[in-house]
C-alpha cells in the first residue's frame, strides 16, 4: 500500500476512535441522585377540558429537576377532584395553572 492512500483510512480511524470515546464518556456519567430528581405528575391519557382528575388519570415520573417546569404539580394528590383548564396529551406534564382552583 502506498502512504498516500492510508492517509484517508488513518484519518477516519482516529475520527472514530475519538467519537467512540466521547460515547463512551456519555454513557459513564453517573445517572442522578434522588436528591437532582422533582417528582411531577403526568396525565396517563388523552383528557379534554372540563375532565376532573381521578387518581386513575394520573401518573407521578420523576425527572432531574433541571428538566422539570418550576410550575410543575409534584402529587397525585394535588389533581384528584379537580377540573383540567385546558386540553391536556396523554404523557403531558400537569402544571399548577392547569387545574381549577378546588
Amino acid at each position: 500500500m502506498n502512504p498516500a492512500s492510508t492517509k484517508p483510512l488513518v484519518s477516519a480511524l482516529v475520527l472514530i476512535g475519538c467519537l467512540l470515546g466521547q460515547v463512551a464518556g456519555a454513557l459513564a456519567q453517573p445517572a442522578p441522585s434522588p436528591k437532582d430528581e422533582q417528582v411531577v405528575v403526568v396525565v396517563t391519557r388523552d383528557v379534554s377540558k372540563g375532565t376532573v382528575a381521578t387518581q386513575s388519570l394520573l401518573a407521578e415520573k420523576h425527572l432531574e429537576k433541571r428538566l422539570a417546569p418550576i410550575n410543575a404539580v409534584s402529587g397525585i394528590s394535588e389533581c384528584v377532584g379537580r377540573a383540567f383548564k385546558r386540553t391536556l396529551k396523554s404523557g403531558q406534564i400537569i402544571l399548577i395553572e392547569d387545574l381549577e382552583n378546588p
